[in-house]
């Protein structure tokens, strides 16, 4: 006997934002796109590991250190026209300003948490998960 049910697969935007309401403690109808991880959901930076480790799990993939969520940014590396390059190909899925110099890219640094939104989150995946 077969069964006429058909299985309802979950978007992309679902399965984030279930991973996010179950890492945060939110509302699934809190969490939008253009919603801040830190503002909106109230995340802490400590939350990312615990968010980026329910991703790998959810999606089955690896995400390198850094690629996803900010890592620490020793501002030497940012003195030179090339470092502010590698600043913004390293976080190209987050929606940044043009960055010109080394103190735009170290107050951009101090403010990426800030910018990491639900949307980011899902940019990245479609990326990583074609």
């Amino acid at each position: 006997m077969t069964s006429n049910k058909k299985v309802k697969m979950k978007t992309l935007e679902e399965r984030v934002t279930d991973v996010l309401s179950d890492a945060l403690g939110v509302d699934e109808e809190e969490i939008t796109p253009d919603g801040s991880i830190i503002y909106d959901l109230g995340a802490e930076s400590v939350d990312y590991l615990d968010i980026l480790m329910r991703i790998e799990r959810e999606f089955r993939i690896k995400i390198p250190n850094g690629e996803l969520f900010p890592v620490a940014i020793i501002p030497s590396e940012y003195n030179s026209d090339e470092g502010i390059r590698n600043l913004k190909a390293r976080y190209s899925k987050i929606n940044i300003k043009e960055l010109k110099t080394k103190k735009e890219a170290l107050d951009f640094y101090g403010a990426i948490h800030e910018r990491v939104t639900v949307g980011s989150i899902i940019n990245y995946l479609e990326s990583k998960t074609k």
